[in-house]
């Protein structure tokens, strides 16, 4: 016998690996995999079923439709202008635009309510496509009331900015 147990250590055998692993390391990378699973799980069936991004989106639609329908009855536009129409100020403002007088005389739920107007209708499209791509994704990782206040808190912070930085009114998110 050469070498007693080296032998299959120099002969190319397996390594005697008892000793490596640290159970220490092995619980927390295991508790790690488990936290990565659950994440995943969470996104996949989020993106099944994003309630909160869904009725966000609609929410903005019907606001913008609303806005379309004032429009069209003050005489400002046409019946594809419901639609698709550059809204005017005047009915955004109406419906609740971050507009700079109202903000310093009180009114500061427009710095919420301006969210969920948009301009026109390109303004309105952009940024549904942008809420259903990525709210569906948050959505599912953090859940619909975390979605929620990431919405509301970025969409504050936006309209704070704008009215800080001297817009007389502003819409969208």
């Amino acid at each position: 016998r050469r070498g007693g147990d080296m032998a299959g250590k120099m002969s190319g055998g397996p390594p005697d690996d008892s000793g490596i692993l640290d159970p220490q390391l092995v619980d927390r990378l295991y508790r790690e995999r488990r936290a990565q699973a659950g994440v995943f799980r969470r996104l996949i069936r989020g993106m099944q079923r994003p309630w909160m991004t869904w009725g966000l989106v609609s929410i903005m639609g019907l606001l913008h439709l609303i806005a379309g329908v004032e429009q069209f009855r003050m005489g400002r536009g046409n019946v594809a202008g419901i639609l698709v129409g550059q809204r005017p100020t005047k009915v955004l403002v109406d419906m609740g635009a971050m507009f700079a007088p109202g903000v310093e005389a009180g009114e500061v739920w427009r710095l919420i309510s301006c969210i969920f107007l948009h301009g026109d209708g390109t303004h309105m499209l952009l940024n549904g496509i942008a809420l259903v791509g990525l709210g569906r994704l948050w959505e599912g990782v953090v859940g619909p009331l975390r979605l929620l206040w990431l919405v509301l808190l970025t969409g504050l912070g936006g309209a704070l900015l704008s009215y800080m930085g001297g817009n007389q009114a502003s819409v969208g998110a």
